[in-house]
């Protein structure tokens, strides 16, 4: 029996020990990795249980792993993003389409838990894809962006009291979006995506607030390494996951995707795994936090990720904390000083630094409206769906028409249009004062910098001012003699008055300064017809009115107006933040999201009747100091930040900060440089050889350069621009930024120069529904923008290089319709296309021709390789291989190649022997994804001697071939049967007065002829070149291009012509006179021998007799061979100054001529 007893109680024993085992290993089960998925406003939560480091499957390491993962049904919603709570079974979630905060009670990573409910912590947020939340679990606080709010709130999770929020930031925030904290430490990081995007750092209570990051996109999450003190975040713009410790340093890449755009969203981490979603491609992905390497995703069939969080409790630490011992009366937040007490809106922490006291019985922040006899007040978050009950505070038995607050000084200010008084109201007190008499009031303001009211009166043609204290009380006329002012709005910070005015039915926006010396009209009939409810906005620096029954912004210069949208029959505005709200008097109130032109909802006001006026009370939109970085970014030319409150400018990346702390600059490289695009920023940067040093080329915004290359010939910067599909060019200084050619349709990529004319050859890509995506290449004319395509019907071409002195052009084909992807060849008129290389080619990206060696290189960014072939098609190689690179372009110098790279943030250099990498450059972090790379000097191209010279003689295009060079024309215009001249082409004119060109001279736009002057002139000019420009004028006076000699010189050289003249007639006549004497003596004398030859007549014939020849004989002989010689010359064109050919080869300028009949025979 005791033994049974013992079995029995030692059975129950291991039962007990082996519940306890499966629940505590249950317990430490509960971990995992959770997913909230968007198909169409159908949310669900996925989870996948263990350790998500441990999340490795070779086999498995893609696709749907259904097997793993526990649906939650929210229904219609948008889970944006998530926290999570271990330690209470409990996860956070924001909700757009409901713009609410959830808790969700005993979660467990299996979902499993029949009790889980949801409850509502926080209504009314914003609607923004973007907003964040992060959860602080030492001090149980949520934290939360707001996009539109342009702030960051905070709340106990743990409260069931709706209003028991705080707002921690809002100064300088334009568009707050990413955010983590670091309980711990006590620190806070927000991605703010203003002028400049940056990412901060404060302490939770949202104080000491500091830049730490500058050179960024867009960053949708970010999240912390609380052990290594680090912050790891996804930047959109730049397609990269980058991380840095907690003061901004030590920043660097850890992976960039390969595509141009990919949408990240959701960012986590576990110990040495970051996961993140990539929303259009349905995937969640882990990565080696350190390499960037893929350790684990799954990909999901018919949702897409959004948000991921991991559940577990080691990432949440329990310790000791400063908040524990605080017995704060709100709520707490741990900073790096200490605890800090928060008190929610609408209250002041006392002295004691614990209580807090209600300022006054109202909101916090408060939409404020009057109905003519009450004023009433509703929570500010009802624009976005807070539901809540009005506070009524005052009745009135007169007509309240127009309303001004002074949320600083807790004041309402309101006309009694009954007894045509304004009266002040103070809330706190509840009490109210007359504080001035008026006439018909039209508009109402308050100018809360100097403490002063302002009203305009239509009857009258005034605008008043009085002072608002009790004691002083001073008013004073500001304007007299206006159109029926209305609709009174101000700016305080700029002591302008903005009104309506309405001569006749004629209306128009004035402004007006507030000592009433300045007056202007901003907008006339001609852009206006009858505005009404005009009110200035300070955050967006713009003029908000309605104009038949359409909402309108315009800048208070009278430019930029914007319709908005339509919004009937209201008549009144107010805007709030990134709102406006409208109504035309009734009981509603509509709002407009202005950011996107949406009108979002609509709120009746049932028991409250008709609206007369609206107004918003809150602090933030009446600052007495604004931001230094508010207004006109702080004088600051790129970067203005804020450090602990004080306005410090920085220079984007690449420039240098002036002595006067303001404005930035760059010194352009002269030599030695790589020019290298930043296609994620918009930059053309140039790197030093020598030191690797990097500096931006200061062009003026905006630009969207793709390729870009340098022509050292000419000092020229070449690009271009895919968004606004233009090639560009300026000086490497950026001045002079002009249009080359726009390129229509066609997305304009790679660029080259041809050495040999300067022409730029580019590959433009486009798509057309019928025919897909279709590339051609293109030549095109830097100095008077002609275009000509010279191939066409390609794919996708990526990427040309050229080698004019072999007349060779070589390109990238993507292909991926008819073609897989190769090289092609062709000469660069388009003739003789080829696959020069078309086999084991995978992602060709690169291509650069060697000309030393001759050689063509390519890269491959799927095989993270650099091959090689020679220009003949012989001896292909691979040179180098550099895994995980994502390498794009390449460039050649000497003997190393230089290549950018998608996951690399600097140029690579290797040598083209060895293939072996040379460390000269560091990490650039704030390099973006760089893509082309020209260098400079480089190995310089070798030109095609044809076409260098003179063009070629083509009056357009001369473009090198394999054989020599072909003249074409534009697109669009025939060449004449010269083979040269296109049609309808202009020349400049060739007449010189005592002057001409020389021979070769064509007189065609863009070419250079030399002059010469004819006898007894000399050139007026040192140089005797002319350059023919593209207005078709030599840019010279042709009449003065060649000069008499010196009047002087000239008179003497006449009058010793006229006696040189004389006596040289006189010589001939002597010489005549002589010549005719010898004639008569060798006359007389043959005559005598002739006489003496007949005496021995007789013996000419005799036989046996032997006749000695004379002298006379022999002579004549002579004369007969120099006869035949001279025949011979004359006939065979051999010798003789008469022959046509050796005349011109004999000219002064033979070489040309030479040189000129060669060039067109080989034509």
């Amino acid at each position: 029996m005791l033994r049974k007893r013992k079995n029995s109680w030692l059975t129950v024993c291991i039962i007990c020990m082996a519940s306890l085992l499966i629940s505590v290993t249950c317990q430490d089960g509960d971990r995992g990795l959770v997913v909230s998925l968007l198909p169409d406003h159908v949310s669900e939560i996925v989870t996948f249980p263990g350790k998500v480091d441990n999340f490795v499957n070779a086999k498995d390491s893609t696709g749907e792993k259904s097997g793993n993962r526990f649906l939650y049904f929210f229904g219609r919603t948008d889970v944006l993003s998530m926290a999570c709570d271990p330690w209470n079974h409990s996860i956070y979630v924001l909700d757009g389409l409901s713009q609410s905060l959830y808790k969700m009670h005993h979660f467990n990573i299996w979902m499993n838990n029949t009790q889980r409910n949801v409850t509502l912590m926080h209504q009314g947020v914003s609607h923004s894809a973007s907003s964040q939340i992060a959860f602080d679990w030492l001090s149980r606080n949520i934290y939360w962006t707001d996009d539109f709010y342009n702030w960051i709130g905070v709340q106990p999770v743990d409260t069931e009291d709706k209003t028991m929020y705080k707002v921690i930031m809002h100064d300088g925030l334009w568009s707050p979006l990413a955010l983590t904290v670091d309980p711990i430490k006590g620190y806070l990081f927000v991605a703010e995506h203003g002028a400049n995007t940056v990412i901060e750092r404060a302490d939770l209570a949202g104080e000491d607030r500091k830049t730490i990051i500058t050179s960024i996109s867009k960053v949708p999450d970010i999240v912390v390494d609380a052990e290594e003190e680090r912050i790891y975040w996804i930047d959109i713009g730049r397609n990269a996951l980058e991380t840095a410790r907690y003061d901004g340093t030590d920043r660097r890449l850890v992976r960039r995707s390969t595509n141009i755009y990919i949408l990240m969203s959701g960012l986590t981490l576990y110990n040495d795994v970051v996961c993140l979603t990539k929303f259009q491609e349905s995937e969640v992905l882990c990565l080696d936090k350190r390499s960037g390497s893929v350790v684990w995703s799954n990909t999901f069939a018919t949702q897409q990720p959004w948000s991921v969080e991991v559940y577990d409790k080691d990432l949440q630490k329990k310790v000791p904390h400063k908040c524990e011992q605080k017995g704060c009366g709100h709520f707490c937040a741990n900073t790096p000083n200490g605890a800090k007490c928060l008190c929610k809106e609408g209250f002041e922490l006392d002295t004691d630094g614990k209580s807090c006291t209600a300022s006054h019985r109202l909101y916090g922040k408060g939409l404020l409206m009057a109905n003519g006899t009450d004023m009433c007040m509703l929570d500010i978050r009802v624009i976005t769906g807070h539901q809540n009950d009005a506070r009524c505070f005052l009745s009135w038995k007169n007509n309240i028409t127009h309303v001004a607050v002074d949320a600083n000084r807790n004041k309402i200010y309101f006309t009694d249009d009954t007894n045509r008084k304004i009266q002040k109201y103070d809330i706190v007190l509840n009490v109210t004062s007359v504080i001035a008499t008026t006439s018909s009031v039209s508009g109402l303001v308050y100018d809360w910098i100097n403490d002063d009211v302002y009203w305009s009166e239509d009857d009258s043609g005034k605008i008043k001012v009085t002072t608002t204290a009790d004691n002083v009380r001073q008013e004073a006329t500001i304007f007299w003699g206006l159109d029926r002012p209305s609709f009174l709005t101000v700016n305080p910070h700029n002591s302008t008055l903005y009104w309506v005015s309405n001569r006749n039915g004629q209306y128009s926006i004035d402004g007006g300064s507030f000592d009433g010396m300045k007056r202007w009209k901003i907008a006339e009939k001609a852009i206006i017809q009858n505005p009404s409810g005009l009110f200035y906005d300070y955050s967006y620096k713009k003029l908000f009115f309605i104009d038949k029954g359409e909402l309108k912004s315009i800048l208070p210069d009278g430019s930029g107006m914007v319709a908005l949208n339509s919004v009937g029959s209201d008549d009144k505005i107010f805007v709030y933040k990134d709102y406006a709200l409208v109504t035309n008097g009734q009981n509603y109130i509509r709002t407009l999201n202005i950011h996107t032109k949406v009108l979002k909802r609509t709120f009746n006001l049932t028991d409250f009747k008709k609206v007369s006026d609206l107004v918003v009370f809150d602090k933030s939109i009446q600052l007495l100091e604004n931001s230094p970085c508010r207004a006109n970014n702080g004088g600051c030319e790129h970067i203005c930040t804020v450090d602990t409150g004080k306005k410090i400018c920085r220079c984007g990346f690449g420039y240098t900060l002036k002595s006067d702390g303001l404005n930035c600059s760059s010194v352009p490289v002269q030599e030695d440089f790589a020019l290298t695009v930043d296609y994620t920023h918009g930059i053309l940067y140039q790197i030093s050889l020598q030191d690797a040093k990097v500096t931006a080329i200061d062009l003026p915004p905006p630009n969207y350069p793709m390729s870009a290359v340098y022509d050292s010939k000419r000092h020229k910067v070449y690009w271009a621009d895919f968004q606004r599909y233009q090639i560009l060019q300026s000086t490497i200084w950026g001045k002079n930024k002009t249009v080359v050619f726009n390129t229509g349709s066609f997305i304009p990529g790679s660029v080259q120069v041809d050495s040999s004319t300067g022409n730029i050859y580019y590959a433009a890509t486009t798509f057309d529904f019928m025919k897909g995506v279709t590339s051609h290449i293109a030549v095109v004319r830097p100095q008077s923008g002609q275009n000509k395509v010279v191939i066409s019907q390609l794919e996708v071409v990526k990427t040309i290089a050229l080698c004019p002195q072999k007349g060779w052009l070589f390109w990238i084909d993507k292909g991926g319709g008819q073609y897989t992807a190769y090289i092609g060849r062709g000469a660069m008129d388009g003739d003789s296309r080829s696959f020069f290389v078309s086999s084991n080619l995978f992602s060709p990206t690169g291509l650069t021709v060697d000309y030393q060696d001759e050689k063509l290189y390519w890269s491959d960014s799927y095989m993270n390789t650099i091959s090689y072939i020679g220009l003949d098609g012989n001896n292909r190689g691979e040179l180098t291989h550099d895994p995980r690179a994502d390498i794009m372009h390449i460039a050649v110098y000497g003997s190393h190649l230089y290549y950018t790279a998608v996951n690399r943030q600097f140029i690579t250099k290797v040598n083209k022997k060895t293939g072996t990498i040379s460390s000269w450059m560091s990490e650039t972090p704030e390099f973006g994804r760089l893509e082309t790379i020209d260098i400079h000097p480089g190995d310089p191209m070798p030109v095609n001697e044809k076409c260098a010279v003179n063009n070629g003689l083509c009056s357009t295009f001369c473009l090198p071939t394999p054989f020599g060079r072909s003249c074409a024309c534009e697109e669009g215009v025939l060449l004449e049967k010269d083979g040269r001249t296109c049609k309808g082409v202009k020349k400049c004119n060739q007449t010189i007065p005592n002057g001409r060109f020389q021979s070769d001279c064509s007189g065609y736009l863009g070419t250079t002829c030399r002059y010469q002057c004819s006898p007894g002139y000399l050139p007026a000019l040192a140089d005797l070149d002319l350059h023919c420009s593209y207005n078709g004028d030599w840019g010279v006076q042709m009449d003065k291009l060649c000069e008499l000699l010196n009047p002087s010189k000239a008179e003497f050289s006449s009058q010793a012509d006229t006696l040189n003249k004389a006596a040289l007639g006189g010589i001939l006549g002597a010489v005549i006179f002589i010549l005719l004497i010898v004639i008569v003596v060798i006359v007389v004398i043959l005559y005598k021998r002739r006489q003496g030859m007949f005496a021995h007549a007789k013996f000419v014939n005799a036989p046996n007799v032997q006749l000695n020849p004379s002298n006379a004989e022999k002579m004549d002989e002579k004369e007969i061979v120099n006869g035949k010689e001279h025949s011979n010359g004359t006939v065979n064109g051999t010798i003789g100054t008469s022959n046509p050919v050796y005349e011109y080869k004999t000219d002064t300028n033979s070489s040309n001529h030479v040189y000129s009949t060669l060039d067109v025979q080989n034509m």
